[in-house]
């Protein structure tokens, strides 16, 4: 049985890119109890599984509190069992107001036979709560399967990044391709669930620069009205709706809209082509150069960890990529059966033209 380091951990950690895999086995202390405010843990790759019969209640695999530095981390879920975990996260159930988490890259990659990361009520990849700071990293995988046994609809703050944000947390420079499977209000005695999200759930702290890809949807077809999900929700990126909320964007393939989320805006699959528009949201901590040969940015972490996986952006109609302004004729053949044309071409985002079709030539 694992034991945890107890108390308040105080020194520094450096794995030097090493791994350490953990199965967190039943409802069992994580691997620190707490990371006090001089705690710092650095260049590790995690390989977390929660194969547990029981659920995970208020506790973190990494740590419960973290108070100090958590950086330059990958961590990779390996899945676990299909209970009803609550106040749970991977690095910590709670991010404390002195806490800072950055650099991070986690990837929910259940293996065969087990779940993605399960949650019933207030849980994160990340964080279940967040009071600190969680800045310069993003999530993805597959999708979180939320609220699987409660007998109510409601409040669940379930989220990719933090279930949580409370009033101090500032969550900043994310993104998340992770959302939330919840169950339909006809499961729920007809109440929907709210407050999850690709980023964060019930968000009363500062939500800036961020974005997420996809949206969440129920398990199974709502009985009474056959949706598979609730655009009348907030969402799909923060489930509540606050001007605290800055520069929160989202995408889906089915250009789906939740127009109750006033403070989160729509983008189009464009815009996520765009370099300057995700340098300008990611900020420093990204080497968006990726983004010119189509994939997602990538945060710069240490270089003592493994390379990270080239993630591809949503594919694009390339038809719609290149417009042509204009036509002139500059010559004819004297035979009259052929002409240098010249043609003027809108090209913003320097596609390469291989081809230039006419028809009825």
């Amino acid at each position: 049985k694992p034991t945890s380091v107890v108390g308040n951990f105080s020194g520094q950690i450096d794995f030097q890119g090493y791994e350490l895999s953990i199965n967190k086995m039943g409802d069992v202390a994580g691997i620190f109890t707490n990371i006090g405010p001089d705690g710092e843990v650095s260049n590790a790759v995690f390989n977390f599984k929660s194969e547990n019969g029981t659920r995970v209640y208020d506790d973190g695999i990494l740590c419960n509190y973290n108070y100090g530095h958590i950086h330059d981390v990958i961590v990779n879920y390996k899945g676990g069992s299909n209970v009803a975990n609550q106040y749970y996260g991977l690095l910590c159930r709670t991010n404390a107001s002195t806490g800072l988490i950055e650099r991070f890259v986690i990837n929910n990659a259940p293996e065969d036979g087990l779940f993605p990361f399960v949650a019933d009520y207030e849980a994160g990849l990340v964080a279940a709560t967040n009071v600190g700071t969680i800045r310069d990293g993003y999530v993805y995988g597959e999708d979180i399967y939320g609220a699987p046994t409660q007998s109510r609809g409601g409040e669940i703050r379930i989220a990719a990044v933090a279930g949580t944000n409370y009033h101090l947390g500032e969550i900043e420079n994310v993104f998340s391709m992770v959302n939330v499977l919840v169950a339909p209000p006809s499961d729920k005695d007809g109440k929907a669930n709210t407050s999850y999200g690709s980023i964060a759930g019930l968000e009363q702290g500062r939500v800036q620069n961020v974005y997420g890809i996809g949206q969440s949807t129920y398990t199974v077809p709502d009985a009474d009205t056959g949706e598979t999900y609730d655009v009348d929700s907030i969402g799909p990126v923060v489930g509540a709706n606050t001007d605290n909320c800055i520069g929160v964007y989202y995408w889906n393939e089915k250009e789906i809209a939740y127009p109750s989320s006033t403070y989160q805006t729509q983008i189009s699959l464009e815009t996520l082509y765009d370099y300057d528009w995700q340098e300008n949201i990611l900020g420093d901590g990204f080497n968006v150069q990726p983004v010119e040969v189509g994939y997602y940015p990538q945060v710069i972490i240490s270089a003592e960890l493994p390379a990270q996986e080239l993630i591809p952006l949503p594919e694009r109609d390339y038809a719609d990529l290149v417009e042509v302004m204009s036509a002139i004729v500059l010559s004819y053949a004297e035979d009259g059966n052929s002409a240098e044309v010249e043609f003027r071409l809108s090209n913003v985002r320097n596609a390469w033209v291989e081809e230039l079709m006419i028809d009825g030539l």
